[in-house]
């Protein structure tokens, strides 16, 4: 339980930082993104390197998603039985995991 403790806080902390990077990055750096994007694409990354790279960045974000529908549920007074959490878990893991999965393919 620790253990995942820990890793919702390292999601969160690394969703929070790489949203504030890019947004104080657009504001303070000198260049559009398309400039940021073509030095990317210089390096010559390889295709699963690329999609690891964007899993990374889309997975805080699909965690998050997926579990803020869940929480928006159990605001209606809806799914609360331990049975329910348990399954609600496991429908928002599988969900998290197929947005991760959209966003670094696209």
């Amino acid at each position: 339980m620790l253990c995942f403790l820990l890793y919702i806080s390292v999601l969160g902390m690394m969703l929070s930082g790489y949203i504030s990077a890019l947004g104080i990055g657009a504001l303070v750096l000198p260049n559009d993104v398309s400039h940021y994007i073509t030095m990317i694409e210089g390096l010559n990354l390889s295709p699963a390197t690329l999609f690891l790279a964007k899993a990374i960045i889309a997975a805080p974000f699909g965690y998050h998603f997926a579990n803020g529908i869940r929480h928006l549920y159990w605001d209606t007074a809806k799914g609360l039985t331990i049975k329910e959490v348990y399954t609600t878990g496991y429908v928002m893991l599988a969900t998290a995991t197929a947005i991760t999965l959209l966003l670094a393919a696209l």
